[in-house]
């Protein structure tokens, strides 16, 4: 991905490197080419909220925990689809926990 990273950010103005991880982040439940993919930052977060910071390990807790994360993905009919989503609702709140300064009061509940 990192070809594609820096095609698009030599070739769309305004556009940096944050950017582009966030878009990679945010896109990879729709793109599968872009499955699994951590960001330097949520992996930051991940590691601190004691979850696998690798993208692999991430997506095979996904995997293994599938049947109580099911419940709150929403509907889609390709299942594989929902994981990337549960992947990336993970990531997302992880990455917020961080940016918010509230990875402790996560820790605690």
């Amino acid at each position: 991905m990192d070809e594609e990273s820096d095609l698009m950010t030599n070739n769309m103005k305004g556009i940096g490197k944050t950017g582009m991880s966030i878009f990679f982040r945010r896109v990879q439940w729709l793109w599968p080419e872009c499955y699994p993919y951590v960001d330097k930052r949520t992996e930051k977060a991940l590691g601190g909220l004691g979850l696998p910071r690798d993208p692999e390990e991430m997506s095979k807790l996904v995997e293994e925990c599938w049947e109580s994360v099911e419940k709150g993905v929403a509907e889609e009919k390709d299942i594989e689809v929902r994981k990337r989503r549960a992947f990336l609702v993970a990531l997302d709140r992880a990455a917020g926990a961080e940016l918010e300064g509230n990875i402790n009061q996560v820790l605690e509940m």
